[in-house]
This record gives structure tokens, C-alpha cells and sequence, in this order.
């Protein structure tokens, strides 16, 4: 069988590539797998309105014509807006990969049509995804499979915790004001309460973007300033160094729909299972794409994204670290039996096999 795999780009590191990346090696093992990037076919230089024309008009067609002479049985685009590069009348079946963002609220009014008639099935990489898809997008539940997102047990290895102090937590995300919905502003929030309650604690942050100056400043206001970190954005292997010596990871990255229609909140949350796999215990939001991972109690803490809340849980685990290495173990065990590119390939290989045989 031939499939071909189409995303913005492979060369650039972030989450919708890392997740192509994974459908191609794991296609690779049994199948013949082409990729197609659309950078290649689009204009980034140039006179602005020329560029905009050229890329509506003309670099579709070129995409199209790739894929005639390329005759794939499988197509599988990596995000609904490339479902634009996709004719109606086709030879072959269409699989679309959907995120979360780009489905929630208002953004998936913009693509609800493009997923009707151009694909053939879609994957959510959530349950929570394909609940939004479903209902806010009236989708047949049917046409739409779960597909989380995974992470190589191999190379994020498991460390223990130890009863050192300060007792570090961790954030990784982008610090892009457009995604302050991530709760980095909340997790400040409740160190304040928490330092105040007499706790030796950190704050070590990873990721950069247009916000950070605006944390950094909430930082010096809520007196922080020296119990922050702002690593900036990391290679991998200082990621991993990161969790490591981490004690805990927070994110209460939270589901929203805005008064204007814009939404926020996680699709799944791939660093949620990163931090699992290290063998770190998780808090994070309790609605959310997030909720796949995360179990309330078991490996980490689920919760409303408000400080009060939030340094209830910190302050559970900073006192209790027999809990916390618990958690944090039983995280590892969640990541190895539920979201390992084993798994990942058993639910993509059923995928593939749905779209071969759909009506």
C-alpha cells in the first residue's frame, strides 16, 4: 500500500511535525510512505499580495498534480487547513489529523466544511478532541477516531525523585501571549501562596515567545523574581535535563470558548506524558484533551485553573513524598502501557485500515 503524508513542514520542530514524524516511521515498518511538504510549494519571499495570490491559487494545484503522479492509496494531511490542497473528486481515501486548537470553537467553523467533503475519516488525538469535533462540528462519531499522541520510553528515561530542596516544579510551552492560556500566570499566582506558607520551592520554566517579558514582570510583582527560572527555549536534551531534575510538572492549561468564539485549551498534551514518562507526577486542568492522560489521584492531580487550587495540590506533594514518587511511578506505568509508539502504531495501523475499507 502506498500513503502519502502531508504537513506544513518536517524540518521544523513543534508539535503537529513531531506527530507526522511519528506517523511516517511507524507507516515506514509495513508500508511505502511518501511525505510532501508544503513549504515546498508555497512562497515565503517576495511581494506580499503576489505571495498571497500564488499560494491560494497556484501552489493547491501543484500539490495536486504531485499527488496524481505519486498514486497514493492513503493520503493523511496533518492538519484540516491542508484539506484545502485536496480535490473533491479523488482516487484515493484522505485521512486528517486533527490537534484540538484547530478545531475548537470558531476554528473549527472555518474548517467544518473542508472536513465534511474532503477527507474520508479523522483522527482526534483525544477523546475530548473528538467530542468537540462531534458535537460542536455534528460529525459523525463513526468517521472520527482517537489516535493519542506518544512518547519513546526510550528516550525519555525514568529517574526517581529525591527529598532534595528546593522542591522544583516545571512548565514547558511555548510563552506566546496568544497561548496564555497554559496557566503560567496561575502556577505564579500560587507560588506566592505557597512561598508564604514557608515552602523552599522553584519555578523552572521552558519555552520562550512574545509573553515572557509580560511573566517576567508578574514575577517581580508578586515578589518571585528569585524563585523563577526562564530557561528559554531548549534543545531535547536539556528538556530531558529539565524533568529530570524536576520534582513535579504543572501546566492547568484549560479549555475555553471566548466571548469573540476563539477557544483555548490542550488537544492532548504531549508534555503531560513527557514528564510521565520521566517518572514525574502531572498537574494539569480538569477539562481538557489532557484528561486521556492524566487520572485525578492516581498519577497527578486534576483541578479548576485557579491559584487557591493549584497550591493545595503543589503543597500535597511537597509534604507528602512518598505520594509524590507513587504518582510519579505510576505515571511511568501509564506511559508504557497506554501512549508508546507501540501503541501509537497498533492505533494508526487501525486507522489506515478503516480508511482502506470505508464506504
Amino acid at each position: 500500500m502506498k500513503i502519502a503524508v502531508i504537513s506544513f513542514d518536517f524540518d521544523r520542530i513543534g508539535g503537529i511535525e513531531r506527530v507526522a514524524l511519528d506517523i511516517v516511521h511507524s507507516l515506514k515498518r509495513r508500508e511505502e510512505v511518501e511525505t510532501l511538504s508544503l513549504k515546498d510549494y508555497q512562497k515565503s519571499e517576495g511581494w506580499r499580495l503576489f505571495r498571497a495570490i500564488y499560494n491560494r491559487v497556484s501552489a493547491p494545484g501543484k500539490v495536486k498534480n504531485r499527488l496524481d503522479e505519486m498514486k497514493p492509496d492513503i493520503v493523511i494531511v496533518m492538519h484540516p487547513f491542508i484539506l484545502k490542497y485536496i480535490g473533491e473528486k479523488r482516487s484515493y481515501r484522505v485521512v486528517c489529523w486533527t490537534h484540538g486548537i484547530d478545531v475548537f470553537g470558531k476554528n473549527g467553523k472555518k474548517v467544518e466544511k473542508l472536513l465534511k467533503t474532503r477527507c474520508d475519516r479523522i483522527v482526534a488525538v483525544s477523546r475530548f478532541t473528538k467530542e468537540r469535533i462531534v458535537e460542536d462540528l455534528d460529525i459523525d462519531a463513526s468517521l472520527v477516531d482517537v489516535v493519542n499522541n506518544c512518547v519513546d520510553t526510550t528516550d525519555f528515561i525514568y529517574s526517581r525523585t529525591d527529598d532534595s530542596l528546593p522542591f522544583r516544579i516545571l512548565t514547558v510551552g511555548r510563552l506566546e501571549k496568544s497561548e496564555s492560556y497554559k496557566g503560567h500566570e496561575v502556577v505564579m499566582e500560587s507560588m506566592r501562596i505557597l512561598i508564604d506558607r514557608g515552602m523552599d520551592i522553584l519555578y523552572d520554566i521552558a519555552g520562550d515567545g512574545d509573553g515572557r517579558d509580560s511573566l517576567k514582570s508578574l514575577s517581580r510583582e508578586l515578589g518571585i523574581e528569585d524563585r523563577v527560572r526562564f530557561h528559554g527555549a531548549v534543545d531535547s536534551e536539556e528538556l530531558k535535563r529539565l524533568y529530570r531534575k524536576s520534582h513535579l510538572f504543572v501546566m492547568p492549561s484549560c479549555y475555553e470558548i471566548k466571548m469573540d468564539g476563539s477557544a483555548t485549551g490542550e488537544g492532548f498534551g504531549i508534555v503531560y506524558i513527557e514528564a510521565g514518562a520521566t517518572g514525574r507526577a502531572v498537574i494539569g486542568c480538569d477539562t481538557g484533551g489532557q484528561t486521556d492522560y492524566i487520572k485525578d489521584g492516581k498519577n497527578g492531580f486534576l483541578c479548576r485553573p485557579v491559584p487557591e487550587e493549584i497550591a493545595k495540590r503543589i503543597e500535597t506533594l511537597y509534604r507528602d513524598r512518598d505520594l509524590l514518587k507513587r504518582m510519579g511511578d505510576r505515571g511511568r506505568e501509564d506511559v508504557e502501557s497506554g501512549f508508546s509508539p507501540e501503541i501509537f502504531e497498533k492505533n494508526l495501523s487501525r486507522v489506515v485500515e478503516c480508511a482502506v475499507y470505508s464506504e
